[in-house]
């Protein structure tokens, strides 16, 4: 379930643009805990069931700022979220006597969220072309990885074990440049040739955690 709401304010060259979002999500799975051989063939599977719920809060807040008709500085914070995939949320357990693996689902995962800071400037010539150059920056949390881990006690001790799981904080720090230019003044069918590039870089890092995060570890 999901509701916004939003107002926009114009003060001359000036644009401001403010809202908010709500989402609630539900979600209920069912998956099996699967037994297989030495041989790596199937022995047996019994039903799992898990549940998962949660509400984000998303405001967010843009600027525009009209230096004349053709060129806009822009700079938005805004705030949203990356839903886990369905196959790492289903409560499912595959183990291997042969391999002396554990592979196991997390109905328990987070999804990850993401505080974003975007700062654009732009320049248009008419119908020929535009340059645009961009910042930004993503403080995030509760990223997803796949965990993996030698266990040591327990029913599964010396089993090598992997499990999506949350990380605890990471950032990406970027810029971006684009470039795009038609030479109209050029004759015949070169008129419509033109030239059009995108360069972007960026700089990520990020915390994990440590310790026994596994069930059965």
């Amino acid at each position: 379930y999901a509701g916004y709401a939003m107002q926009s304010v114009d003060l001359g060259a000036l644009e401001v643009l403010a809202g908010v979002r709500m989402e609630a999500t539900r979600a209920d799975y069912t998956g099996n805990v699967v037994q297989l051989d030495s041989s790596g063939k199937y022995i047996g599977a019994t039903p799992e069931s898990g549940t998962h719920s949660y509400v984000n809060v998303f405001p967010s807040l843009h600027f525009r700022y009209a230096v004349d008709t053709r060129t806009n500085v822009r700079f938005a914070v805004t705030q949203g979220i990356a839903r886990p995939a369905f196959a790492d949320l289903a409560p499912y357990l595959v183990t291997s006597q042969g391999l002396h693996t554990l592979t196991e689902g997390n109905p328990q995962l987070q999804p990850t969220k993401s505080t974003n800071l975007d700062f654009m400037f732009g320049h248009y010539s008419g119908s020929i072309g535009v340059l645009s150059l961009g910042a930004y920056y993503k403080d995030i949390s509760d990223f997803i990885f796949t965990g993996r881990q030698l266990l040591n006690s327990g029913a599964y001790a010396g089993y090598f074990a992997s499990q999506p799981l949350n990380g605890q904080k990471g950032h990406i720090l970027g810029a971006e440049f684009e470039l795009q230019h038609r030479f109209t003044s050029l004759p015949g069918a070169w008129s419509g040739f033109g030239i059009d590039g995108n360069l972007n870089l960026s700089d990520s890092r990020a915390q994990v955690p440590s310790g026994n995060t596994f069930r059965y570890a």
